[in-house]
């Protein structure tokens, strides 16, 4: 079964039950753009909820318009569950500004002087692609917005990604290196190179093709990529701007235009100072959402801009006032108008806009490729052409790509979902990137979603990011791209699995909009391989054969597989279908000690005691199930389940069960608070929770008799969003483990306050973690930065061995009075050996690092009594 197919199954059964949801009434009100909701302080994240499932629900789910632009609506509600207040109001500036400020003024970073200090992050990966293991339209890396080249070395990229930050490569996209984890929770929407001085970048920061992280302004930097540092334009994340767009004006590398959400800004002093340009409405001003900015080549004074309601408007004062063009006003139905120019044509620019009119049975896309003139009359002959790319779709907007060659301009890519060509400046349209192979046969495989395009200097390359990561290719290929995400670490694992097994080194990731990726043993040796899911949710590892696996799909669809998809990528059985009452990502749990008997969070807490092959609902009274943690209770089991009560308002409900699901009752959350995920000790009463939104003071609470009632141990914890707990099992000491948006705190009852734990970890949201004991190793999954692990093992910060000058520049120093030194090894943060130095049993010796990049490094020092770890900083 092909990925479509698996996404249209898995949907069509997953939204059938919305129709029965109680609202009806709802489908008589549209919500036309959820994604622009969070601003307004009158919205009600249930009520879009209610209201956008309403219309969902009448859609037919075969056509794949509609079921992509229903995952694009989960996705979003996925995001926001836990950032919205209990009243599922939308934060407001006040209770986001302490975040902001720690953002922007860097204090949440891999800080020193704390006790764990020593220890150092490694990145699991994977960092090369998956085997495609058979599967021809094989899972991505992760999404990316935005590709840029250096202008004067076409080997220089910048990629930039959905949340994952900046990447650079100095090989043509060979190898790339993270350039921004130092910042928090970061999306890039744009990039732009300074021509005159390559050093000089603009980063764009927020997502605001999928709107699941807003910006916090204009980043520059000043050494290509190396540090970076906010602009004059700065936003709170609570004021939910995005900047759609950046350009420098013609023959200028100062002066900078962005399109923000409503204003046209420009900076003259290469980004220190912003003013808001003049625009001049025929009405009254309204939510334009600038999107496009274009400069005539043939009159430097006239500048032309567009929207997300198919309207332009223009300058012809420099770009210091702009007025509405008197025709092409836009309409009221959202059309968003992406424009773009080419070196190689001084008459006209091009444009592609989208409508998108639901009509209760399904949704219509029409897409309008649009030729017009520099030299604008403001009349309805500035549009010169308009014709139809028929089968075009860019859910609404989230992908829809345009690039004209710089060199010969007949030669056009518009691109949604899939790509189109066209070969006569637009007259015609032949697809070429084809992901689902509909229709069958033409073009080729790139993985779907396109969020960029453009042409390189010589007019026939292409550069294309998209939710897969990067590829480049000949405009003129018929047999494919090269695919350059390899050793892109941008990954959105939803959950991780791990095993208990001695060195292990078995994994499962549950990724959104890129499958599975599952490490076993296959060929020989253990490598990362594909597996079909569609959007994969929860992971599972059999906890007596590790071969035995588990992978969510959307909407609670479960599959397994008995060989780990060691032999392909859909070697798996269904053993739970799709379901409307089912979370869009729904958790799966094991037995703490039976390996047959497993628990889905479907639309009732499911379990089975065959591994998958009959399930029993539990009558737990929790529809929607989005956690679930189980735990021994004695002889029985205790769980602990979060969903939405069952007249489906989109309310959280918590319950607990103390007999392995046989009866329930209900767990209220601390006053003003809603419970996000629970980390129950077994074998007694005691429970750890974290509590969702910002609500400063209010993140972390702890239950000694089974969650009745609630001690809040948030203590000195930022005003961050908290994800998950996890207690340490085998702890004497109470060790608390929190998933947060910017990485991993920790806590014990030995110390009095929160902290970041170990160093090397980038600003990023956790949106998992599990343990193996057996190798004493932490594992994380972030939701843009893939999996990483650290040591819990804190034998490090031993004084017998030192190491200086610390930060080193080219040669460091390492002394052990007390023992010889026998071995040196560096390893970066991927857990890469990048020196490994025999010693001939010395007390002091020398390493150098000169050719090493500036980064954090873990150094491993072998001596005679011992084996120590210190942390480098590289500078």
């Amino acid at each position: 079964m092909i990925k479509s197919q698996v996404i249209m199954q898995n949907l069509n059964l997953w939204v059938l039950a919305l129709l029965f949801a109680g609202i009806a009434t709802a489908q008589q009100t549209k919500v036309q753009d959820y994604r622009s909701q969070v601003t307004s302080s009158k919205a009600n994240y249930f009520e879009i909820i209610a209201l956008k499932r309403a219309e969902l629900a009448v859609l037919d789910m075969s056509i794949k318009a509609n079921n992509k632009a229903m995952k694009q609506f989960e996705r979003w509600a996925f995001v926001w569950k836990d950032r919205v207040n209990p009243d599922g109001s939308f934060p407001s500036a006040a209770v986001q500004q302490e975040r902001d400020q720690l953002i922007v003024k860097g204090i949440i970073q891999n800080r020193s002087n704390t006790k764990m200090d020593s220890l150092m992050w490694q990145q699991v990966g994977p960092l090369t692609n998956p085997l495609a293991n058979g599967y021809a339209a094989y899972p991505g890396k992760g999404r990316i917005n935005v590709v840029a080249e250096d202008p004067t070395n076409a080997n220089i990229l910048y990629a930039g990604a959905a949340v994952g930050g900046v990447w650079k490569s100095l090989d043509g996209g060979v190898n790339w290196s993270a350039k921004s984890d130092n910042l928090a929770g970061l999306g890039v929407t744009d990039i732009l190179v300074d021509p005159n001085n390559t050093s000089i970048i603009y980063m764009a920061t927020g997502d605001e093709d999928a709107k699941h992280i807003s910006s916090i302004g204009l980043y520059k930097s000043i050494d290509a990529g190396e540090t970076w540092n906010p602009t004059g334009l700065v936003f709170n994340l609570s004021d939910n701007e995005y900047i759609n767009d950046l350009a420098f004006a013609p023959g200028s590398s100062t002066t900078i235009y962005a399109l923000t959400n409503t204003e046209i800004r420009r900076s003259t002093n290469s980004g220190t100072d912003w003013s808001n340009i003049p625009v001049t409405y025929p009405f009254g001003t309204f939510m334009e959402g600038f999107q496009t900015i274009v400069f005539d080549p043939n009159d430097a004074n006239k500048v032309i801009v567009s929207d997300v309601w198919d309207g332009i408007y223009f300058s012809t004062d420099g770009g210091n006032n702009f007025a509405m063009h008197a025709v092409f006003q836009g309409g009221n139905n959202l059309k968003k108008l992406k424009l773009t120019s080419s070196a190689g044509d001084s008459n006209f620019f091009y444009g592609i806009s989208q409508e998108v009119m639901d009509n209760n049975q399904m949704i219509t896309q029409e897409a309008t490729f649009v030729k017009y003139r520099y030299a604008l009359t403001n009349t309805e002959e500035d549009l010169i052409s308009t014709t139809n790319v028929p089968g075009f779709n860019s859910q609404q907007g989230y992908n829809q790509v345009i690039a004209v060659s710089s060199t010969i301009p007949n030669n056009i890519i518009v691109a949604g979902v899939r790509g189109y060509r066209s070969t006569d400046n637009g007259a015609t349209w032949a697809v070429f990137s084809n992901p689902y192979n509909n229709p069958p046969g033409v073009g080729f495989y790139v993985h779907p979603d396109h969020h960029h395009m453009s042409f390189l200097a010589d007019g026939i390359t292409v550069l294309n990011g998209h939710d897969g990561g990067v590829h480049r290719g000949l405009f003129s290929s018929t047999t494919g791209w090269t695919d350059l995400s390899d050793r892109l670490m941008i990954s959105q694992p939803y959950h991780i699995s791990v095993t208990q097994e001695m060195n292990g080194d078995n994994f499962m990731m549950g990724n959104q909009d890129n499958d599975g990726f599952s490490k076993i043993l296959k060929d020989g040796t253990k490598q990362w391989v594909s597996c079909l899911a569609g959007d994969g949710t929860s992971t599972g590892i059999d906890i007596a054969d590790s071969n035995v696996r588990y992978l969510g799909g959307i909407g609670g669809t479960l599959y397994r597989s008995d060989n780990g998809y060691a032999t392909a990528f859909n070697a798996a059985v269904a053993i739970l279908p799709g379901t409307g009452n089912a979370a869009f990502v729904s958790p799966f749990e094991q037995h703490p000690t039976n390996a047959n008997i497993i628990y889905a969070g479907y639309d009732d807490v499911h379990r089975s005691a065959n591994k998958g092959g009959a399930f029993t609902p539990t009558n737990s009274g929790i529809n929607t199930t989005g956690f679930l943690d189980v735990s021994a209770n004695g002889a029985s089991i205790r769980i602990y389940a979060i969903g939405i009560n069952s007249s489906n308002t989109a309310v959280s409900l918590a319950k607990r069960s103390d007999n392995d699901g046989g009866a329930w009752v209900t767990v209220n959350s601390p006053e003003g608070t809603t419970l996000n995920s629970f980390s129950a000790v077994a074998n007694t009463t005691t429970v750890y929770a974290t509590v969702s939104g910002y609500g400063a003071g209010n993140k972390v609470y702890k239950s000694i008799d089974s969650g009745v009632n609630w001690i809040n141990i948030s203590g000195n914890l930022p005003n961050i969003i908290t994800y998950k707990i996890l207690h340490k099992a085998d702890s004497a000491d109470e060790t608390l483990y929190v998933g947060t948006e910017l990485g991993v705190y920790w806590k014990n009852n030995t110390m009095d306050n929160w902290e970041k734990y170990g160093v090397g970890l980038p600003n990023v949201r956790v949106s998992d973690l599990e343990i193996n004991y057996t190798d004493k190793d932490l594992y994380i999954g972030t939701f843009g930065r893939s999996m990483w692990k650290i040591s819990f093992e804190n034998n490090l910060g031993i004084a017998d061995v030192a190491l200086y000058p610390n930060p080193g520049a080219d040669i460091v120093n390492i002394a052990s009075p007390n023992a010889v030194i026998l071995n040196i090894e560096v390893r970066d943060v991927r857990g890469k050996v990048v020196i490994n130095q025999e010693v001939a049993s010395k007390n002091d010796v020398t390493i150098d690092v000169a050719t090493l990049y500036t980064a954090l490094y873990l150094v491993k020092i072998v001596t005679n009594k011992g084996t120590f770890h210190k942390r480098l900083l590289k500078k």
